[in-house]
């Protein structure tokens, strides 16, 4: 009599880049190299792989960058970045020659954000809903997603895997869910060892 088949798991991936981007730097190392970590996203025999990013107006070396890796595979969603004009802050200052006191406008850099959160959270339900996945893994430490990846644990009963830094990085609440076997956590310093350059060092001397 034949052996049953073991059904595999279907797997997909979110990636939430500026959060792992940072992850990174915080720990020594540039950015992953997400092309050398198709070989490791190949051996878990993953389905798809979205990765969420946003990118400036005119910066073709970052375009290029995820538009060659859409043609690897992954499923880029990019989002353009919006600059918040900062208001100039007025500081005391004392003139070193003439002691007289005045202002000085102080000009803050502007805020730039793309917040990309709203799209992985929809394509992480949406796919869910639609049962395309038996197990998640979501790339970030941002607190911001506790809700959706205890949705897609408790409610839609998939397995849900957070990838992310063990440091400041990772939200409390993401630990929290961990600890109480919500989530899976799994250290993301493993990866940068293989799939990340070290930073240079630089000499206190």
């Amino acid at each position: 009599m034949p052996k049953e088949k073991i059904k595999e798991n279907r797997i997909y991936v979110f990636i939430d880049a500026e959060n792992t981007r940072n992850a990174a730097e915080d720990s020594g190392h540039e950015d992953l190299d997400y092309k050398k970590l198709l070989n490791w996203i190949h051996k878990k025999k993953i389905v798809k792989t979205y990765i969420y990013v946003g990118i400036e107006q005119g910066d073709s070396l970052k375009i290029n960058k995820f538009n060659e890796l859409a043609k690897t595979g992954y499923i880029v969603q990019q989002k353009s970045v919006m600059a918040y004009k900062q208001e100039p802050v007025l500081i005391p200052t004392t003139c070193p020659s003439c002691r007289n006191n005045f202002y000085r406008k102080y000009y803050i850099k502007d805020k730039k954000k793309a917040n990309c959160d709203s799209e992985l959270t929809l394509d992480a339900v949406k796919t869910g809903m639609e049962n395309e996945y038996d197990e998640v893994m979501f790339f970030t430490g941002d607190g911001d997603f506790c809700s959706l990846m205890e949705y897609i644990a408790t409610d839609l009963k998939k397995k849900v895997i957070v990838v992310s830094a063990s440091g400041l990085r990772t939200s409390s609440k993401i630990k929290e869910l961990a600890s109480k076997g919500i989530v899976k956590f799994q250290n993301l310093e493993g990866l940068f060892e293989f799939y990340a350059t070290p930073l240079p060092h630089v000499s206190r001397n």
